[in-house]
């Protein structure tokens, strides 16, 4: 975020939206605070800094079908794993509807700035 800000010569920012996928399972109150620490003495200090999750979508290379997968599909050592390297979905998620593991992750997957309020 730094970057951009001062990439764009911004005197100041009052706002900015974080997405985090829901397949990263990100603890946002961790990030938040992280943010907050990051922050100081920065242009973001004041900033007002909206967190806001998307949900995980993949779509099935063999059939086609799009699903959100559930919290319960996988237990908790298994998102960790899938929290530290994304593509590991593929050894313990299926298609819901096919059973097929070959499967495209087109949401919910990372940590990004979708927008910067800025001013200069």
């Amino acid at each position: 975020m730094l970057a951009v800000v001062k990439e764009k010569g911004a005197k100041s920012v009052s706002e900015a939206k974080v997405k985090l996928g829901r397949l990263q399972n990100v603890d946002t109150e961790i990030f938040a605070h992280a943010l907050k620490e990051l922050t100081k003495g920065t242009l973001l200090e004041k900033a007002k800094i909206k967190l806001e999750p998307e949900e995980t979508r993949l779509r099935c290379r063999a059939c086609g079908h799009e699903w959100n997968p559930s919290s319960g599909e996988v237990n908790e050592e298994e998102a960790e794993a899938i929290h530290f390297v994304p593509d590991l979905a593929h050894a313990f998620i299926r298609c819901p509807r096919c059973r097929s593991p070959d499967f495209e992750i087109i949401g919910g997957r990372g940590v990004w700035v979708e927008y910067l309020k800025i001013s200069k």
